[in-house]
């Protein structure tokens, strides 16, 4: 194993457009592979994820500004 380190990363996730007029809002659920929360390992030759807290940034460009929190425990 290797990364136990904080670093912000273009995941590459795209959903479909959503639309939302004025004041509405609508959940959104976006499936995550191992590979947008983890890391190749060359030890083991496989996805790896670390248990710990996880942020998630979603936006149309790098000045994403919606944020998730979410803690991976296993």
């Amino acid at each position: 194993m290797e990364p136990s380190s904080t670093h912000r990363r273009f995941a590459g996730i795209v959903a479909r457009r959503v639309t939302l007029n004025a004041g509405e809002s609508r959940t959104v659920i976006l499936p995550l592979d191992t590979n947008e929360l983890g890391f190749w390992s060359p030890q083991t030759h496989r996805w790896s994820i670390e248990p710990g807290a996880f942020d998630l940034w979603t936006g149309q460009d790098s000045n994403a500004s919606d944020h998730l929190a979410f803690t991976v425990t296993q």
